[in-house]
């Protein structure tokens, strides 16, 4: 009894913080060493399998019936699709599908973790995701200056160019984790109106606007513009509770430079290059192509990157499978399209879930945040006030944006670096919407 209350005395907002404040320090290290080395196991990988045992101990601690429910449901699927897709398909990884099972599984563990830890647990201070902020930032402005960046997309003569993203590994993963700390950047900005709150934002900013990414900027964007919208309206509604109408002009008037240098940033040069390309090379293959048709591939390539032609055949790879992978999953090994392995995953999380997952996967994956998203909207419902704080609004644009990015570019919902923070972010959101009266 004793030693198990020695193990619960582990888990407290300090550990937490500590936790949080190492994320960017880990991400960094491990940049470094995916460009620098050929290890196949980078420090964040061990680093999150520890915090994932650091989350199950809790959960176990917790002798709450409903996790073990929810546990065995998982244990059955994974057990379920690793054995028959051990027999149904050939040449069959079982260490590589472990691997990817527990990438799906990391989000709904931690999840899970936190909704349980913050029913009984202040939500972490906000402060300490401007010491995150500060890390990012600083060492953003520092690979500026000493010229060694990583490249989003190219070598680094063209880094001006195409993107710089820092010391950290993906372009894409990063960019969902700079939405969200610029999102609880402004959070701290309006709570506690320093100048270190200031100087974070534009330093994030900064970092987003040269990554040179689509959705790093749309991340950008929708969290300005949503919040100075949502201020505009709520002005109407209750004039004495708006006081921070300085701070909805600082975001305006970063989002006016923005706009203003967009066609010198890396994601203009990006865009704009992607779309000569697309035109140029359907007009040569196919010179009676409709406009209708070019308009089609332009989106395609534009807003997805031309991972709708990955779902495509994807999609027919799923719809030729046999029941028990429509069921369980195609996974991504020994798929073939017209005759070739295709290995390439569609990077659109929800599409990833429903192929390679299947309908039980699916299902099972869509439980947890099924039953949280209907409690959020019943608390909603009850505490309309709710839409007239500014933390929760802020809170509900990053969520939204961090999901649309899943949806649009994946990296997000299957990657534990970056669903870490939408978890964390939906269990906050929820925790502040319950505490206000």
């Amino acid at each position: 009894m004793n030693k198990g209350w020695k193990v619960m005395k582990l888990y407290n907002n300090r550990a937490l913080t500590t936790y949080f404040i190492l994320q960017p320090i880990i991400d960094i290290i491990t940049g470094i060493m995916k460009y620098n080395t050929s290890l196949t196991i980078s420090l964040a990988m061990i680093v999150r399998f520890l915090f994932i045992i650091y989350c199950a101990i809790y959960l176990i601690k917790s002798k709450n019936k409903k996790i073990f429910i929810f546990a065995l449901i998982w244990l059955i699927y994974c057990t379920i699709s690793t054995v028959g897709n051990f027999y149904i398909k050939n040449n069959f990884s079982i260490v590589h599908h472990i691997y990817n099972l527990f990438r799906v599984a990391y989000f709904q563990i931690t999840l899970l973790f936190f909704y349980m830890y913050m029913k009984n647990n202040k939500s972490i201070d906000t402060k300490v995701f401007t010491s995150m902020g500060l890390i990012v930032g600083v060492s953003f402005i520092i690979s500026l200056i000493t010229n060694t960046s990583f490249c989003s997309y190219a070598e680094f003569d063209n880094c001006l160019e195409r993107g710089y993203q820092g010391y950290f590994f993906s372009a894409n993963e990063y960019g969902s984790i700079l939405i969200a700390l610029l999102g609880y950047q402004m959070i701290e900005l309006l709570r506690n109106k320093k100048l270190i709150n200031f100087v974070v934002l534009l330093m994030l900013t900064l970092f987003l606007c040269l990554l040179g990414t689509k959705t790093s900027i749309m991340g950008l964007y929708g969290l300005l513009i949503g919040f100075i919208v949502y201020h505009i309206v709520t002005l109407f509604i209750d004039k004495e509770k708006r006081l921070n109408n300085k701070y909805a002009l600082v975001f305006f008037a970063i989002l006016c430079v923005v706009t203003l240098c967009i066609k010198k940033l890396p994601v203009y040069f990006n865009l704009y290059t992607q779309y000569q390309v697309v035109v140029e090379t359907n007009k040569n293959e196919n010179p009676e192509i409709t406009d209708e048709e070019l308009k089609t591939q332009v989106s395609n390539s534009l807003v997805f990157n031309g991972r709708n032609d990955y779902v495509a055949v994807n999609k027919v790879i799923y719809k030729n499978a046999p029941l028990f992978n429509k069921l369980f999953g195609i996974t991504d090994q020994d798929n073939y399209y017209e005759g070739q392995l295709m290995k390439q995953v569609n990077e659109r999380d929800f599409h990833d879930l429903y192929m390679f997952y299947g309908i039980v996967g699916l299902i099972v994956e869509l439980l947890l945040p099924g039953y949280l998203f209907f409690k959020l909207i019943s608390s909603l419902i009850k505490k309309i006030k709710v839409l007239l704080n500014d933390e929760t609004v802020i809170l509900g644009f990053t969520l939204v944006l961090l999901l649309g990015v899943g949806y649009m570019a994946g990296h997000s919902l299957l990657h534990p670096g970056v669903s870490f923070y939408i978890a964390y972010v939906i269990n906050d959101l929820i925790k502040k919407v319950d505490k206000i009266s």
